[in-house]
């Protein structure tokens, strides 16, 4: 039981990880220039076993110091949507892509999305407490 426990812990720490790395590049995000771009292509692919969990798929192009770029990322953190939503953008687009000034191919097209970020850090926090509260229990029984 403690190697699963174990495992539990490994897991909500491991989403706990990606989701802190996630927010901080997310709130680097926000001071970052931004630039036109347009959208490439838009489609929904499948995020999951499950035919309504979707996920928006996008690329875009912008243009820095006179290179064109092409991204792919809509935020930082998952993208998942549901079948029934509209996509977001459209092929042809007019877009604002904010670029890392220390690395122009680096990019996103929103800063402010918190949802993904949130959703992960407490998808980590269940994980993690789940078993501490297993690990708790079982040192009760001893």
């Amino acid at each position: 039981m403690k190697s699963l426990l174990g495992i539990f812990f490994l897991i909500g720490a491991c989403l706990l990880g990606v989701d802190l790395l996630a927010g901080i590049k997310m709130l680097n995000a926000q001071s970052w220039p931004r630039a036109d771009g347009t959208i490439e292509s838009s489609s929904f692919v499948l995020a999951g076993s499950k035919p309504s969990t979707t996920s928006e798929k996008v690329s875009y192009s912008y243009q820095v110091d006179g290179k064109i770029h092409e991204n792919d990322r809509i935020y930082f953190g998952m993208v998942i949507s549901s079948r029934n939503k509209p996509l977001s953008y459209r092929k042809g687009e007019h877009v604002y892509v904010f670029y890392n000034p220390d690395d122009p191919s680096e990019s996103v097209l929103r800063t402010d999305d918190t949802h993904s970020v949130i959703f992960v850090g407490f998808a980590g926090m269940a994980f993690i407490g789940f078993s501490l509260f297993g690990y708790w229990l079982e040192r009760r029984k001893a």
